[in-house]
């Protein structure tokens, strides 16, 4: 069972294209050292009530990293359709209306509870310096704090009228009345 788990862990880990220790720091309970030291055999095993951490922050399920299921994803993990939520579009006020649209065949980001990811059309062309184009949707996570060089969705609301526009994050923002709405995970285009 634990050589099991550590080759599982080992193919999480390249799946998602981080290092144990990376892994390790998404959950600030485990030490920085904790999967590194079980994939390289330094620690024989991971006890019970440290597996369901391991697995979350490898983005699976304790079932799978045992070996007792070939499916890596649990139902809350699975990735689900996006409702149109709204358009980005510096410039265009539009009556404030969420989940304007039907689902898109675009999935949620499973890192990210499923209630909080918005997906919006992209109109123009005043995101082409981001390269984000005309046509592209855009899925973003919604109140998360953006971090230096992220790229934010914005919302400034005007009498009854809102407007989404996209802009990487600095620390102060040019307009006062510009709040963030949240980050920027994915750029589809659509062709």
């Amino acid at each position: 069972m634990t050589e099991v788990m550590r080759q599982r862990i080992i193919e999480r880990l390249s799946a998602l294209g981080i290092s144990a220790t990376a892994a390790a720091e998404r959950d600030p309970e485990l030490n920085r050292f904790y999967i590194y030291d079980f994939v390289q055999g330094k620690k024989a095993s991971i006890p019970e009530k440290r597996q369901a951490k391991v697995a979350e922050v490898l983005e699976t399920t304790v079932d799978w990293l045992n070996g007792r299921s070939n499916d890596h994803l649990s139902e809350e993990l699975r990735p689900r359709t996006l409702p149109l939520f709204g358009t980005l579009e510096r410039g265009a006020w539009r009556e404030a209306q969420p989940n304007v649209g039907a689902d898109l065949d675009v999935h949620s980001d499973p890192r990210y509870p499923y209630e909080m990811q918005r997906a919006f059309l992209v109109r123009g062309d005043s995101f082409e310096h981001l390269d984000i184009l005309d046509g592209s949707i855009v899925i973003a996570v919604e109140g998360i704090k953006p971090r230096q060089g992220d790229i934010a969705v914005t919302k400034n609301e005007f009498q009854n009228k809102v407007e989404f526009a996209l802009k990487r994050y600095e620390e102060s923002p040019a307009d006062p009345n510009e709040e963030s709405f949240g980050v920027a995970l994915r750029n589809i285009r659509v062709f």
